[in-house]
């Protein structure tokens, strides 16, 4: 890292150098002046582009450098410079899977700037690791995938048994916490909601520890019941929990 700071700021007083000694006055980008923080990504990161605009001339120059993105704008960035002052200018921009190139412009209206446009410059971002529920996700559904017609037609009829249970269970969660804790104008609110954009209303104050708890535990189960991540396993765990006690309790019976 420090290597690059040098590098930049050694680019930074490149152009002063070079037309002093051609005897050019001009302003604008230095040749080639732009650089990516990292040349690998992946999908996610934050990547900085950096460039290095300078003022030869003898008049202050006021501009504007536009960082573009493929063929979008980025960020604009106001610059001023006085006569004989350089600086460096940066840019953030949040990694995406591809191919992707950079490029900036400077806009002025002063006669000196000569220089408005920088090399473009190139990256290949990496598609960001799977998580574990995604991957979890991605293989049931590649095993589905290659399973018979007859596997597939019962997996589908579970899985949209479940998804009717979940919703009706959503309901009932939020009828069964608006009726223990608001008010008949707060209800009729919930109903124009919709379950999609339904807000947990607040804890009741001043009721009894039994009230309590049954808020805190309808409030745990819609959250469950929201959630397919959360919903599913819940339900696995339930149905083995179920069928433990039932054999637990027919073992029982048989001695």
């Amino acid at each position: 890292m420090r290597s690059f700071a040098a590098l930049l700021c050694a680019t930074a007083f490149l152009p002063l150098a070079t037309y002093a000694a051609t005897g050019e006055l001009a302003a604008g980008f230095a040749p080639g002046s732009l650089w990516l923080s990292r040349t690998t990504a992946v999908a996610g990161d934050t990547v900085k582009l950096y460039t290095v605009v300078y003022n030869s001339s003898e008049s202050p120059i006021v501009g504007t450098v536009e960082f573009k993105a493929d063929t979008s704008m980025l960020r604009d960035v106001g610059v001023q410079l006085a006569s004989g002052e350089t600086k460096i200018v940066s840019a953030d921009w949040t990694a995406l899977a591809g191919s992707h190139s950079f490029s900036a412009q400077f806009a002025s209206a002063s006669s000196t700037v000569e220089h408005t446009a920088t090399n473009s410059v190139s990256i290949t971002v990496s598609p960001a690791p799977l998580s574990a529920i995604d991957s979890v996700s991605l293989s049931a559904t590649q095993i589905l995938a290659s399973s018979s017609p007859a596997v597939q037609n019962a997996v589908s009829a579970v899985t949209g048994t479940a998804e009717s249970w979940r919703a009706s269970g959503t309901r009932f969660l939020q009828d069964a916490l608006y009726d223990a804790t608001t008010s008949p104008v707060a209800a009729q609110k919930k109903q124009v909601l919709g379950a999609e954009t339904f807000r947990v209303p607040p804890a009741p104050e001043g009721s009894s520890w039994f009230s309590k708890l049954k808020y805190a535990v309808l409030s745990i189960l819609l959250i469950i019941f929201r959630s397919a991540y959360l919903f599913y396993p819940f339900f696995a765990f339930l149905f083995l929990f179920l069928l433990y006690i039932a054999r637990r309790m027919l073992g029982g019976d048989r001695r």
